[in-house]
This record gives C-alpha cells, sequence and structure tokens, in this order.
C-alpha cells in the first residue's frame, strides 16, 4: 500500500526486502555499485561519511534540497553547569573510547597549556590520572557536556562520540584515527 520506501541505511539487503514487498518506489543509498530490481540507488562508496550524504542523496533523489547538519540546542540551565564545571578551558582533550581500539594510548605524551581540560567517558576516569591538567567533573547528561563542548575553541579527541556532539555544537575538532578506517569514518 505504500507509494514509495525510503531506506536510510546502506544496507542492499534493506533495499531489496522494501523492493521486494512490491513498493513502487525504492530510493536508498550503497557502498557497492549494483543494480537492484525496482530501486533507486545513491553511491556512497568509500570516502564519504557514512550517514549524511546518505540522507542527503536520498532526499535529493525524491526532490527534497535537504540541509541537515547536525545542531543541538543547548538549554541555559545547561551553559551555567559548564561554565562552573569547565572554567576557562579553551581546548578540550577527551581521552576515552567505548571502542578499545580507538583509544590513544599516548595522551599523556601531551604538553597542555594552561587553558586546557580533560575529560572521559563513565567508567573511564582512571585515564585521566597520569594527565597534568584540569579535569572535567562528570557532566550530568549528554547536554551538558555538549554544553562544554560549546565553550571550547577547539576539541582534541580520538574518533569517538563527543566528536560528533562538539561538531553539532560548532566547535572545531582534531580527531586522531586509530587503527579504524579514516576514508569511511571521517
Amino acid at each position: 500500500r505504500y507509494d514509495m520506501a525510503l531506506v536510510l541505511d546502506p544496507s542492499r539487503t534493506r533495499i531489496r526486502l522494501a523492493a521486494w514487498t512490491g513498493i513502487p518506489r525504492v530510493v536508498g543509498p550503497v557502498r557497492r555499485p549494483g543494480p537492484i530490481r525496482h530501486a533507486e540507488l545513491i553511491d556512497v562508496s568509500a570516502g564519504k561519511h557514512d550517514l549524511f550524504p546518505s540522507l542527503e542523496g536520498v532526499l535529493r533523489a525524491v526532490g527534497v534540497e535537504p540541509s541537515i547538519a547536525p545542531r543541538i540546542p543547548i538549554q541555559e540551565a545547561h551553559r551555567k553547569w559548564a561554565k562552573n564545571a569547565s572554567g576557562p578551558a579553551r581546548v578540550g582533550l577527551f581521552i576515552g573510547a567505548s571502542d578499545l581500539a580507538k583509544r590513544w594510548p599516548r595522551w599523556h605524551e601531551l604538553t597542555p597549556g594552561e587553558d586546557w581540560i580533560a575529560m572521559c567517558g563513565p567508567g573511564e576516569e582512571s585515564l585521566l590520572d597520569n594527565l597534568q591538567m584540569p579535569k572535567l567533573p562528570r557532566p550530568p547528561n549528554l547536554l551538558a557536556l555538549a554544553a562544554v563542548l560549546e565553550r571550547l575553541d577547539v576539541l582534541v579527541t580520538a574518533d569517538t562520540g563527543p566528536a560528533h556532539l562538539a561538531a553539532a555544537v560548532g566547535t572545531p575538532c582534531e580527531v586522531l584515527y586509530g587503527p579504524t578506517a579514516p576514508e569511511r569514518y571521517h
């Protein structure tokens, strides 16, 4: 009964499933070129970020000009917490990562300035022990962390969630990639 299916995951299987159900128009992203019967495919092969080119391509294919830059609205209560917690910090150093392979083991070799602040994720507090710089107290929630990131001039981090949060509040990032594929995740 549907006129169109928009598949936002670059999975050929999901696109095929939608096409096999008899939906007359299926639009979706793929990483490997090649036809799928009754589907309009958007190429998101290596070198493009997984989410936004996929979504933008799908929206353009159906006649919508996208403006999907992520933005997180920060409430004043979160900004107040961030100001009190981070003080005069202008450079953030986020050293945790839920994927152990993405943790950079040499953070302790950095020579931070007086305006740096170190931070990590829940349960990673021991990673901060050897750093000679102020440490951010554990934020009460992600919006409070986003408010801290918004105050910074730059965030230095591994390829992890706070890099995306910083981008969503307009803070530039220096992201250090480890064994993950930068052409896929940058």
